[in-house]
């Protein structure tokens, strides 16, 4: 696996909007099972690969 696929930048986002982004995400009724591409636009839930609970924004949102 490429090593530089994830990159780190410290304090890119402030301390507040981290907190809001969390609590947003956790008080969400809209949040779904982590899914994995088979082909289909929908994908498919496979708790063998990916095991994850995901919450999906748009540029839309407030966060």
């Amino acid at each position: 696996m490429n090593q530089d696929f994830f990159r780190i930048y410290k304090n890119a986002l402030s301390a507040n909007f981290c907190n809001d982004l969390i609590t947003k995400f956790e008080a969400s009724e809209s949040k779904v099972e982590g899914r994995v591409g088979n082909g289909t636009p929908e994908g498919m839930v496979s708790q063998k690969i990916k095991q994850t609970t995901e919450l999906y924004l748009s540029v839309k949102d407030k966060v």
